[in-house]
């Protein structure tokens, strides 16, 4: 079952959500939806924690999992 994540105001991460079971972590960014799939739960946790949630989406989570398009 996903479970929002808290985010602070993002230019680039507008929404989160995470499921542990399957590990997948769906974001709203400015380019649409999309989930990433194999994200352990210690990422999310990272990303909800992050100064800069678009920084450490860009260099600790996009291209290094797989992901489709939800929207």
């Amino acid at each position: 079952m996903d479970q929002k994540l808290r985010l602070k105001p993002s230019t680039h991460v507008h929404d989160a959500s995470y499921d542990p079971e399957t590990e997948r972590l769906t974001l709203r960014l400015n380019g649409g939806t999309v989930a990433h799939h194999g994200v352990p739960v210690a990422l999310a946790q990272g990303l909800q924690a992050a100064p800069s949630h678009g920084k450490f989406y860009n260099e600790n989570i996009r291209g290094k999992y797989e992901h489709s398009r939800v929207r």
